[in-house]
């Protein structure tokens, strides 16, 4: 099977399409797990009694607020959604996401860089200009899971 991309910026949004000369059931289980894939990236975020689905390459972070989740978007947009943390952690993509304390999972691609704070805490400064603080019990984990 060959793989080919059709670049051009006309396309809004990307897709994928299967061409053949027939329907078959390899093609039927290709499509069910392409759909499956892309389906896995997406995450249900509620705000104002509404439900929006949101795509998890424009997710910055996920935290905990007042007993609630909270998925912070690029355009600073914040969402309450109703998985718990270590559900998350669990379920979000590896190389992606990664898990900087008990309470905060931040996306590893919004991650300006990283400096220490006052206090001596590990400071990770994002791309959207908000500042996350890793603590001690996952340094380990965060320097070996980016390195």
């Amino acid at each position: 099977m060959k793989v080919k991309f059709n670049i051009a910026k006309q396309f809004i949004e990307p897709f994928i399409q299967i061409n053949a000369q027939q329907k078959n059931d390899d093609l039927i289980q290709l499509s069910d797990s392409i759909e499956k894939l892309t389906q896995s990236w997406l995450i249900n975020g509620y705000q104002d009694h509404q439900q929006f689905v949101l795509s998890l390459p424009h997710v910055v972070r996920f935290y905990t607020e007042n007993n609630y989740v909270i998925c912070e978007t690029d355009d600073q947009q914040k969402y309450r959604v109703k998985e718990r943390i270590y559900f998350l952690n669990n379920q979000l993509p590896t190389k992606m996401f990664i898990q900087v304390s008990s309470s905060e999972i931040i996306n590893t691609n919004k991650i300006d860089h990283f400096s220490l704070s006052q206090a001596g805490r590990y400071q990770i400064n994002l791309t959207n200009g908000e500042l996350a603080y890793a603590s001690r019990r996952f340094v380990k984990t965060i320097k070996e899971e980016l390195s």
